[in-house]
């Protein structure tokens, strides 16, 4: 989306996660990770429906930043392990333990490079 100066118009101020997820054309789980994440700042207000508080101007700067570094998403650190253990779980069960243990060892080294703005 290159003219964001629509969006300002298009939307109010403060706006949810199903229109987030609209704006930046993902998935509502994918929208609610980088609001729970912070990728996306948002206000918290406790509520059930309506939970998250948007700034339309947090959004159009996520979306030049994802535009300018391509795709955004969560911190390496805090994926990264869970990713690992299931690509390791998927390892041969002819291995031995130790092995699955030095496979995770090496897949944990390699971290992707990805940005938290």
């Amino acid at each position: 989306m290159a003219n964001y100066e629509k969006l300002k118009s298009k939307y109010p101020n403060y706006i949810c996660l199903d229109e987030l997820s609209k704006i930046c054309k993902i998935g509502k789980q994918s929208a609610r990770y980088l609001v729970e994440h912070e990728l996306i700042p948002a206000i918290d207000t406790g509520k059930q429906t309506w939970r998250y508080k948007i700034a339309i101007d947090d959004v159009i700067t996520y979306l030049k930043q994802r535009d300018k570094l391509g795709s955004m998403s969560a911190p390496a650190k805090k994926i990264g392990l869970a990713l690992n253990m299931a690509t390791v779980s998927h390892l041969p069960s002819w291995l031995h333990k130790d092995m699955k243990m030095k496979s995770l060892n090496i897949l944990t080294s390699f971290t992707p490079i990805v940005k938290k703005f």
